[in-house]
């Protein structure tokens, strides 16, 4: 029915720790985001009980762990629009959901902090969250989109920035999308 069957993980997990090696595409496009280093990999149930987040499953990043699709070739020509359900538990220097980015340009997003920015790889337009990204924020529904002329992010559904913006595309870059962290690995999520 659409929910985590969290007593077969249980059962399967028994008193240990599961990791997630891979977050199936629920889309039809086959874009699984996966990690193979067990070292990598983002925790669903730690010593035998189901990592929740509102009594609801979650996966949980630690800031050193993430998941990656394969690379999007020509998939966001124009425009996007992202959502994310979730939150920090502790801060990291630049705390994020992850990113879609080209030695360190959006390709077409990164979000980090109190800052948005759009880009096609080759150079940004960036404007500030009214409510940034932290651990003082909480868990929540962050909601970001853009098209060629404006980006706009929403939290729970209220307005949290917006700005002009010249490029949105990954159709010079054509990366992959990162959960959990940003390709340089500096820009976490925990």
């Amino acid at each position: 029915a659409g929910n985590l069957d969290t007593a077969t993980l249980k059962a399967f997990t028994g008193i240990n720790s599961s990791y997630v090696s891979i977050w199936y595409d629920q889309s039809g496009n086959g874009k699984n985001a996966s990690q193979a280093v067990l070292s990598q990999q983002p925790r669903i149930v730690l010593s035998g009980a189901v990592d929740r987040q509102n009594s609801v499953p979650t996966v949980y990043f630690n800031g050193s762990n993430n998941l990656s699709t394969a690379r999007f070739v020509n998939g966001y020509p124009n425009s996007f629009t992202l959502a994310i359900c979730g939150g920090v538990a502790a801060n990291t220097t630049y705390s994020t959901f992850g990113g879609k980015t080209n030695n360190n340009l959006p390709g077409p997003w990164d979000m980090y902090n109190n800052t948005m920015l759009v880009s096609d790889g080759s150079g940004a337009s960036n404007f500030n969250l009214t409510t940034p990204i932290n651990s003082t924020t909480g868990f929540a529904q962050w909601i970001f989109q853009s098209n060629t002329t404006t980006a706009s992010a929403y939290l729970n559904g209220s307005p949290n920035g917006s700005g002009t913006t010249t490029f949105c595309s990954d159709a010079i870059v054509s990366t992959s999308i990162i959960l959990g962290s940003r390709a340089d690995k500096v820009t976490s999520f925990n």
